[in-house]
């Protein structure tokens, strides 16, 4: 094989591999961003199997090992966008999302 077509499949393969991740991220529950809150402000995140029955956390767990260098990708893209100890985000607020903010 030459160099360019190993790059190409290689170049392939990451594509594939992150719009999986992208479509299982905003279009299921099988992996799910969670955060934490204390006093209206964040102070933690996590991106995690999703299904907490025994059946789905298994299939779950298993997708989200796979995709873990992703998952901690994202997760470190949301310390940047709502690093700890800043407010909690007007959506969030709105949608009743913690229970230790209120309006």
């Amino acid at each position: 094989m030459n160099k360019k077509l190993i790059t190409k499949i290689a170049a392939c393969s990451i594509i594939a591999y992150t719009l999986s991740y992208v479509g299982i991220r905003l279009t299921t529950n099988i992996i799910v961003h969670g955060s934490g809150t204390s006093s209206c402000t964040y102070y933690y995140h996590n991106v995690e199997p999703g299904d907490s029955s025994i059946i789905g956390l298994l299939i779950n767990g298993q997708l989200a090992f796979l995709f873990t260098p992703l998952r901690w990708l994202e997760v470190r893209y949301w310390y940047v966008v709502q690093p700890v100890g800043s407010q909690v985000s007007e959506e969030d607020q709105k949608r009743n999302e913690f229970a230790s903010c209120t309006n």
